[in-house]
């Protein structure tokens, strides 16, 4: 349950962000629209984290599928 819940705060925190990045990729003056393909790389602090947010991800159908890619180093 606890997972669960830390999973649903994770998703919910990254509603904001995907939309600026959904945003930032339409052309100017267009908007994103439903059915289009989208990319997300995100960095997480460890790989529990990772999985818990790949599944929730996925089962709530926000993701068709998640990659995890450990010890990726962002700059």
């Amino acid at each position: 349950m606890r997972a669960a819940l830390g999973a649903l705060a994770v998703l919910l925190l990254l509603r904001s962000p995907c939309r600026r990045l959904t945003a930032m990729a339409a052309p100017e003056g267009a908007s994103y629209q439903h059915g289009n393909v989208s990319a997300a790389f995100v960095t997480c602090p460890n790989e529990d984290v990772a999985k818990r947010m790949a599944r929730a991800m996925v089962e709530q159908k926000l993701a068709a599928c998640v990659n995890i890619v450990p010890k990726v180093t962002s700059m």
